[in-house]
């Protein structure tokens, strides 16, 4: 199915190429890994027929099997893309580039875990101890004047203390004098 494909699209790209030319560029792309950093997905089957427009970074995929494509097909669908009447896929709008960094870093750690399993535990373990050192010694940090309560005006519920204790004993000499 893969080579009948190839097969298909070889002979459009060269029969038709006044046709196309302006238009695609044709390439093989053996893999998936040009494929899933363009469409950020991985495909479900290979060979994939995909055309891609760097311009606008919009794809585009056939939702046929590979094994049923004709050459007649390919050219229906090469048609409605250049008429525009087949909606593409991606862009490069803000939540397609959020997608992107997700993509890029959830393949990323991946990777990393696949390639490299006690290097990345190592990391793992690292981060962990540094976050935890920094948070334990930011919430239990002690100043010169002691222990930081939190409160700024310290002094001031001093002189509340002092100020109630002045009011308490003036109100009770005034009792005195009374009895």
């Amino acid at each position: 199915s893969g080579k009948q494909l190839i097969d298909v699209v070889e002979d459009i790209a060269l029969a038709e190429r006044d046709r196309y030319h302006a238009s695609f560029i044709f390439a093989l792309l053996e893999g998936g890994d040009i494929y899933s950093a363009l469409t950020l997905s991985f495909p479900e089957q290979y060979p994939v027929l995909f055309v891609f427009d760097p311009v606008t970074e919009v794809f585009w995929l056939t939702d046929d099997s590979p094994s049923m494509y004709q050459v007649d097909d390919v050219n229906q669908f090469l048609e409605s893309i250049v008429s525009g009447s087949l909606r593409g896929r991606g862009g490069s709008g803000f939540t397609r580039k959020l997608h992107r960094v997700y993509f890029d870093l959830s393949n990323g750690v991946v990777a990393l875990f696949t390639e490299a399993p006690f290097f990345a535990t190592f990391l793992t373990v690292m981060l962990t101890f540094v976050v935890s050192f920094c948070t334990y010694f930011c919430c239990f940090m002690v100043t010169e004047d002691g222990p930081d309560t939190g409160w700024e005006d310290d002094d001031d519920s001093k002189d509340e203390d002092t100020e109630k204790d002045t009011v308490d004993e003036l109100t009770s000499s005034d009792k005195d004098k009374t009895e």
